[in-house]
């Protein structure tokens, strides 16, 4: 039935506006209490985050990266010419490629209003450094960074890896930020994972098989059989082309088939310790070249028979030299986590049975952190923390250029699908030799190796540290040295206390951090990646759903 009253159009109008108002005061309030969304400018924490960049597809294997266009990177005008990570193929990248925008990622800003925010959180904060060129006062800059420090703490940065001591426990040990620490983050295995950047990966293979067009030299396949078991190994050739999988095959006269394979590093220690995201800026020597210490090693086990067995090997510094570590899968199901001794013993550090089903197993062995983690079929199976002293830590020589890297097989025939060998990130102590690049808490080795140990940075209440993940270009907290003076009186009254420190007159460690009251919230998903152009040259418009993701 039709209304008694109906409405005219004035009531209609001033309904319309009310409800009008009403969704823009509750996107206003979502936007400032609940979530808010963010561009990313720069590549500081590439390749988790991309900043302004140009996509690369290698034309002969098909790895896919990106090249930073944004600051210093933006100089390539007339075109790229950059080697692929993966098979060294130069790859040419016309100068009318567009320059894709970074991601745009959306921000809680309520959650650290319920919880303390959490080590190896990706937060967006406030810059501390910030000089607004309008002259008024406070920050107004967006930092995005990996929350590495927490309020009450010292820190210092070793080999590449974080350690921490209670700020007042100038006696207590000190103690490694494993990013694989579920009790520091509950999302530990994703962000450890997402902190792999690959070496090499069997399955981009050179389609011209290699022959000559690559520096004039013949591509061959990293994984390379030792001498006595050469013949034993199909890998492919450059002449019918290189396989993805690598078949073990029954030994001569019915023997039973074992052979071990080793990682070839040579050409690829560099492309395995620089970023390809950092393009010219790498190219020009600001990233110097860094040893390989922390990798993931991983394989799918596809025996022929149930008696066929095969062990991941790596080496570590338990100690002081490095060591080996094995993963070994038995054809019945014993899975098992050793240290090979010097007597040729193994020091058994795990075991577990019931392991993988006989036909195909994916096996992972990470060493990250002074810590040995084992996985099957994605899931965890062993935990091994190496746990030194301050004084073993200080003592030990440099880590060895790269670790030795292979995979043994023995029992049987066995092919070996989708093997894998990434590397973790490592923060740097600097960008160049100078000493001012060298801030408290970043740890250089002289030119015998032994280690310098600068004062460590001081995180008191109320302030956190941050790093980003592209550390060789990062401009975060080991750099710092100013701080807006606006900041200083309203957050950061220790800066009225601060004494130079013997040696480091330049490092003002009150401004390495970042104020509570200038933290924003928490990055959590990426909802509208680098889009593609709708047509070739035109406005950047279709979103790359595919890499729509969340942040870890």
């Amino acid at each position: 039935m039709p209304s008694p009253h109906p409405k005219t159009t004035d009531e209609t109008l001033k309904e319309t506006f009310e409800a009008i108002v009403i969704a823009l005061i509750l996107a206003f309030i979502f936007r400032a209490y609940v979530v808010e969304a963010f561009v990313i400018p720069t590549g500081s924490m590439a390749p988790t985050l991309l900043g302004q960049h140009v996509p690369v597809r290698c034309s002969q294997c098909g790895y896919r990266w990106a090249v930073d266009q944004s600051g210093r990177a933006a100089v390539d005008r007339g075109g790229l010419r950059r080697p692929c990570p993966m098979c060294a193929f130069p790859q040419e990248v016309p100068p009318n490629t567009p320059t894709r925008s970074g991601d745009r990622l959306l921000v809680q800003k309520y959650v650290y209003q319920l919880a303390e925010p959490a080590r190896w959180d990706v937060v967006v904060f406030r810059n501390p450094q910030a000089f607004n060129d309008d002259g008024t006062p406070g920050p107004k800059t967006n930092y995005i960074k990996r929350l590495v420090g927490l309020p009450n703490e010292a820190l210092q940065i070793v080999d590449g890896n974080v350690h921490v001591r209670p700020l007042d426990g100038t006696d207590a040990d000190w103690t490694i930020a494993r990013k694989t620490d579920p009790t520091a983050n509950r999302h530990w295995e994703k962000i450890q994972r997402a902190a792999w950047q690959p070496i090499y990966h069997s399955r981009y293979v050179p389609l011209d098989h290699g022959l000559g067009l690559i520096r004039n030299d013949a591509w061959t396949c990293p994984w390379q059989p030792t001498a006595a078991t050469a013949g034993r190994w199909d890998l492919g050739n450059p002449n019918d082309g290189w396989n993805r999988s690598y078949r073990l095959i029954q030994g001569h006269g019915g023997e039973s088939a074992s052979g071990e394979l080793t990682f070839r590093w040579a050409g690829y220690h560099d492309r395995g310790t620089r970023y390809p995201y950092n393009g010219t800026v790498s190219d020009r020597g600001v990233v110097r070249r860094q040893p390989i210490e922390d990798v993931r090693l991983a394989a799918t086990i596809a025996p022929d028979t149930r008696e066929a067995a095969a062990e991941l090997r790596l080496t570590t510094r338990f100690e002081d030299t490095p060591e080996p570590v094995v993963l070994r899968l038995d054809g019945n199901g014993k899975l098992s986590l050793m240290r090979p001794q010097a007597d040729e013993g193994r020091q058994v550090l795990a075991t577990a049975t019931g392991v993988g089903n006989g036909s195909a197993t994916r096996l992972e062995l990470w060493v990250v952190d002074q810590e040995i983690l084992a996985w099957v079929d994605g899931r965890l199976a062993f935990r091994h923390a190496i746990d030194l002293t301050w004084d073993q830590i200080l003592q030990r020589p440099a880590p060895a250029d790269r670790p030795d890297v292979s995979i043994r097989v023995d029992g049987g025939p066995v092919t070996l699908h989708a093997v894998e060998l990434d590397r973790d990130w490592a923060y740097t102590p600097a960008l160049s030799s100078d000493r001012r690049n060298a801030p408290f808490g970043a740890m250089r080795r002289s030119a015998n190796g032994k280690l310098v140990e600068p004062p460590p940075i001081r995180v008191r209440p109320g302030r956190y540290f941050v790093l980003g993940d592209n550390s060789p270009i990062s401009s975060d907290g080991r750099f710092w040295n100013e701080a807006d003076p606006w900041i200083q009186r309203r957050m950061l009254p220790e800066a009225n206390d601060w004494q130079p420190q013997p040696g480091y007159p330049f490092v003002r460690d009150y401004a390495q951090v970042v104020p509570r009251g200038l933290m924003v919230g928490r990055a959590f998903f990426i909802y509208f990646p680098a889009p593609y152009a709708v047509r070739r040259g035109g406005v950047q418009m279709l979103p790359n759903f595919g890499d729509m993701r969340f942040v870890h």
